[in-house]
């Protein structure tokens, strides 16, 4: 639940900080990524796989998990507000 949560308000973050500063938005992936990076990143440098492999290997399933639903959220919102997506759109070759 905590990772659900510290994810949600990272991602509501990056985006609060890009319509702040004006940018335009990029991929709700970014954050995800680098989270993934530290999270995940780091115990595999110092060796946690190692000591507590079964630990390890749970808490990085669960915390990809709890990623890709977080990631498929706003991808699946944004499919939702733009329409089906560019394989339907017209194609200006066939006249249509």
């Amino acid at each position: 639940m905590g990772c659900a949560v510290y994810l949600t308000a990272l991602l509501l973050s990056f985006l609060a900080l890009e319509r702040a500063f004006r940018r335009a938005p990029s991929s709700p992936l970014v954050p995800l990524g680098w989270y993934l990076a530290i999270v995940l990143g780091i115990p595999v440098a110092r060796g946690a796989f190692r000591r507590h492999g079964e630990a390890f290997a749970e808490h990085a399933i669960f915390v990809g998990a709890v990623c890709l639903v977080l990631a498929a959220v706003p991808l699946l919102a944004r499919r939702v507000v733009l329409g089906s997506g560019p394989c339907e759109a017209e194609d200006p070759r066939r006249g249509r």
